[in-house]
Parts: structure tokens; sequence; C-alpha cells
């Protein structure tokens, strides 16, 4: 089991940025990360303080896996070990546009990745090979629509919380918006979870037609 624990570091390791911290000596670490991180011990006090930050956070990720997620890590990392350098680097570069995603974004993707991993294999090889046979333009198109197709469904989602009485009003005060208002409440409801947004909704609700609008102007 060591082998893998040193492929997960490093495979950590590899997606990690350096922080400006303070250099931890090998007896101030705990004792599971003493074991994850044995293969380091001897040149432990020579590596500068981002390496070493770097393992250690690999280590804590791979304590706190199970058993099924240590194998799939194992798994992902012998499919990184097969790309080649130009791969690799792409990689990296999506990771990091990932990170800079609002958090709304991200947590939008990892739904959608979740879903995908619970589809039966044979499904999820047709799905890349049809993505991976697609021109630039066709990806865009697609990404597109999975992009209208998420905000589709978290319309369908909102109208559920709405309460049949509140709905003809709720409509009248959404026509009642100008283009620019509309997109200032989707940016004031970026990230809000449904019991926020409907908090939101019965705010904008209780307000007269001057107070929404400069309520809607406000930063």
């Amino acid at each position: 089991m060591s082998a893998w624990i040193r492929i997960w570091v490093a495979c950590v390791c590899l997606l990690m940025t350096p922080f400006a911290l303070a250099a931890v000596s090998w007896e101030a670490l705990s004792a599971d990360e003493k074991r994850a991180l044995a293969a380091h011990q001897q040149e432990w006090d020579k590596l500068d303080t981002a390496t070493q930050e770097q393992l250690r956070s690999g280590a804590q990720a791979w304590l706190g896996m199970s058993p099924e997620q240590r194998v799939a890590a194992a798994e992902r990392f012998a499919r990184w070990q097969r790309l080649d350098a130009q791969q690799r680097a792409a990689l990296r570069e999506r990771f990091e546009a990932f990170r800079q995603l609002p958090s709304h974004e991200r947590q939008r993707i990892r739904q959608s990745f979740q879903r995908f991993q619970g589809l039966p294999k044979y499904r999820q090889s047709e799905l890349l090979q049809r993505f991976q046979r697609m021109r630039p333009g066709e990806r865009e198109a697609f990404m597109l629509a999975l992009r209208a197709q998420g905000a589709a469904e978290r319309g369908r989602k909102f109208w559920r919380f709405v309460p049949p009485e509140e709905r003809a009003d709720t409509i009248k005060m959404m026509q009642s918006l100008s283009p620019l208002q509309r997109r200032a409440l989707r940016q004031r409801a970026r990230g809000m979870d449904m019991q926020q947004g409907q908090a939101l909704r019965r705010k904008l609700l209780d307000m007269t037609l001057e107070q929404r609008a400069a309520f809607l102007r406000e930063r």
C-alpha cells in the first residue's frame, strides 16, 4: 500500500500551487503523516517549504480516503502517467481555469461530473468518443446546450418552491424588470442556494418599483 501512497502524494503535488508557509521538521509530523511520507524521511529537512506543504497536503488527502477512493485515485494517476508532456500541460491549464471559476460554476461542474460517473461504463465511453470526434465549433455548441439545460433545470426547481398564491405576483414582478435589472438580479442570486433565492424573491416582492430599482443598482 505504501507504493500507492507515494503515487497519490505525487499526483496531488502535480496540481498544487506553492504557498509561503513555515518549514516543518520531520519530528513535528503526525504519526500518520510519517507513515504516508516515509519515502521522503531522509530528504525531508532538505526540502523547501513549498514542497513540504505539497507533500503533506497529498498525504492528508490520501489518509482521508476510503479504500474505494484510494483505488480510484490510483487509477487516475495511472491515466496521468500515460499522458505526454503536452497533454499534461493542457490538463494543468484546464485545472487552473477551473479554479478561477465562481464557486457556483465549480459546483455545477462537479455535479455534472458526478452524474457522468453514475452512468454505465459503456455509456461513458460512448459520450467521450462522441465529444472527441466533435470539431471545435461543435464542442462549443455542445457546451452551450449543456449550460442552457442546466439553467432550465434550475428554473424548474425555483418555481417548485414558489407557493401557488405567489406565482402570479412573482411573474408580474419579473416582467416589470428591465434587461439591466434582470442581469443585476442574476448576479445577486449567483451562488445562492434555493432557500436564499426564495428569501431574495420575497424581499423583492415586498418592495415598491422604486425600492426594487434602487436595490438592484446597489453593488
